[in-house]
């Protein structure tokens, strides 16, 4: 029996959605393959937690052919017995041409694309139970192999064993009196330009504030450190585990690092548009955030800086971790049973 599990990564994300999951697995004996893209600092992170990986070509920016025979060559010289993804153009397909099972986290409903090249081709679909199946049925997945649990991957940071302890403070030159904001901006790029005038302005009009400001990728980087000229805006010069940053933040702006801090107590604004997929603008997983954790919602320069400065003027506030739990299944548990049964198969 072939026990390799292949970890298929395409977003930074899912390094923290599938972290336990990976050092579970090896310490059982289980042989874990990875693959990722030259997204963002996808790598870098991986790095950081010294998780080996193979370099797939990005399915934004290369060919078709290449995908598909980088992915193929790939498979031929593994012996895989389970994929799991988030998602992508061409791996599950070519993975189920292969007699691969798979393993689909369904995080976004939203994310059709991607859902539909995915979940037509998946033997397990893991859907968090803020969703209907029906949401995902219509694009493409079985309903009987749909699994609802009550949990979703982002919340794993909560549950996490691994998540490596650093001295972020020490490495930013930060000291801990300062109050800090901690901003990724997003990629989209009139976002981003908005994003850069609102942390020009936080740091010129608050004195004891740091911003520290998580580039996206290299390009981003340069861009910020043209723009942001301010001894009190930070660029880190490299990816870490941001996750401890979060605990010393005020605030967190942001997409998936709003909603990781938002879990771990920090307030965390989600800075994206709304989302006319869903009714009102705001998925199910947000809602439950808002309601339960310390998440909030701005979409323009003024309602963001609004936010920041009411996030300023605020005691941190607190969360029960412990009603986190009671309410929230750990899902890297989920994924390992999952995992377990189709290798027993």
């Amino acid at each position: 029996m072939n026990n390799q599990i292949w970890f298929d990564l395409v977003h930074p994300a899912n390094v923290h959605w599938y972290l336990d999951s990976i050092i579970s697995l090896k310490s059982k004996g289980y042989e874990v393959i990875c693959t990722v893209r030259d997204f963002e600092h996808l790598p870098e992170l991986m790095d950081f937690y010294n998780i080996s990986y193979v370099l797939l070509p990005d399915e934004k920016t290369s060919s078709k052919e290449l995908c598909m025979s980088s992915i193929t060559k790939f498979i031929k010289t593994h012996d895989i017995k389970v994929l799991i993804t988030q998602g992508s153009y061409y791996v599950p397909s070519i993975a189920h041409k292969h007699g691969i099972k798979c393993i689909a986290t369904v995080e976004y409903a939203d994310l059709q694309s991607r859902n539909v090249s995915t979940l037509p081709y998946s033997d397990i679909i893991l859907l968090p139970r803020f969703y209907k199946k029906r949401d995902i049925v219509k694009q493409g997945a079985d309903p009987l192999k749909i699994i609802q649990f009550k949990s979703f991957f982002t919340a794993a940071v909560i549950f996490s064993n691994f998540v490596k302890s650093t001295d972020v403070l020490k490495m930013l030159g930060i000291e801990n009196e300062d109050r800090l904001i901690s901003i990724r901006p997003l990629r989209i790029p009139s976002l981003f330009y908005r994003d850069l005038k609102v942390i020009y302005r936080i740091a010129r009009t608050f004195k004891d504030v740091k911003v520290i400001v998580l580039p996206r990728d290299r390009s981003h980087e340069r861009i910020i450190q043209r723009y942001l000229l301010h001894k009190k805006i930070i660029i880190p010069s490299r990816a870490f585990d941001y996750v401890n940053l979060y605990k010393y933040s005020k605030v967190v702006v942001g997409g998936t690092v709003a909603l990781e801090a938002a879990l771990v107590g920090t307030i965390g604004v989600w800075s994206y548009p709304f989302n006319p997929y869903y009714k009102r603008g705001v998925s199910p997983i947000h809602k439950f955030l808002i309601k339960e954790a310390q998440l909030r919602h701005a979409y323009l320069d003024k309602s963001l800086f609004e936010e920041l400065k009411m996030a300023l003027c605020v005691s941190k506030p607190k969360i029960s971790i412990t009603r986190l739990f009671q309410l929230l299944d750990n899902p890297n548990q989920v994924l390992i049973e999952q995992i377990e049964q189709l290798c027993q198969g």
